[in-house]
């Protein structure tokens, strides 16, 4: 089986992504790369292309419906939703997906004209995205027992489950982790992994004082070279069922002959 390329973008730097070939095993197969999209195209046309998506331009929430039906979802979700969005809900796309562990249904939100956007930019480039995915969903979270969280740059990833995580400014994650270990919503973890750049081992040193009132929840700190994909690539597929590329957005392929 082809090598998956996976491609972490961000809508900030829209001529630029880091890129990597990842194997079945969910393990990096070759270097990663940051470069231009039209350095990108050529190793994109060999294989399938899926987008971890810069998730400070997605809303990622999980709400509790009354429905299984996946049509009824997506016309409840606007309406759920509104009060979490400050933009009209009328301009965003929405994807559902049900999470199993609590019966919660997750639901990731975008603006269609952004997601438009990045569909145009990489078709310029001659690039046909399989998935995009929201790259917060992609850290080594579980539901029950595991939270993950993750800094790069000036942003830190939290994910606290399968299906639900957020990116934020690194300066609030102690009031965000101490915010949401007393929700009573939420399972509070066993274990949190803590993801630090390898030059920057020190940047939790403010959140561990967050957990001198849960010492019972065990902190694991592992740190990552170069870039996040190392951390994403083992994690990636948990995030496929929230593909943005559904609905209005489902890929039309090309008749074959």
């Amino acid at each position: 089986m082809s090598d998956t390329l996976l491609i972490h973008y961000n809508i900030e730097n829209v001529q630029q992504a880091t890129w990597s070939l990842c194997n079945s095993d969910g393990e990096l197969t070759g270097k990663i790369t940051t470069g231009s999209l039209a350095e990108l195209s050529e190793t994109a046309a060999n294989h399938t292309a899926i987008v971890l998506l810069n998730s400070h331009c997605l809303h990622i929430n999980q709400l509790q419906l009354p429905t299984q039906n996946q049509q009824k979802l997506l016309r409840a979700v606007p309406y759920a939703i509104e009060e979490f969005i400050a933009d009209d809900v009328e301009d965003f796309h929405f994807v559902v997906a049900k999470n199993k562990h609590d019966n919660a249904t997750s639901v990731v939100g975008i603006n269609r004209n952004t997601l438009q956007n990045v569909i145009n930019v990489f078709r310029d480039a001659a690039i046909t995205p399989e998935k995009i995915i929201p790259d917060a969903l992609c850290l080594a979270a579980n539901d029950g027992e595991q939270w993950a969280c993750l800094n790069y740059d000036n942003d830190s990833y939290l994910q606290t489950g399968t299906q639900n995580g957020m990116v934020i400014s690194h300066d609030i994650l102690p009031y965000i982790i101490s915010s949401k270990l007393l929700d009573e919503a939420l399972d509070k973890p066993e274990k949190i992994l803590l993801f630090s750049e390898q030059d920057d081992a020190a940047s939790f040193d403010e959140l561990k004082e967050v957990f001198d009132d849960h010492s019972d929840i065990e902190l694991i700190n592992i740190v990552y070279n170069t870039h996040p994909l190392v951390v994403f690539c083992g994690n990636y597929r948990q995030a496929l069922p929230l593909n943005l590329l559904q609905h209005d957005f489902k890929p039309k392929r090309k008749p074959s002959g």
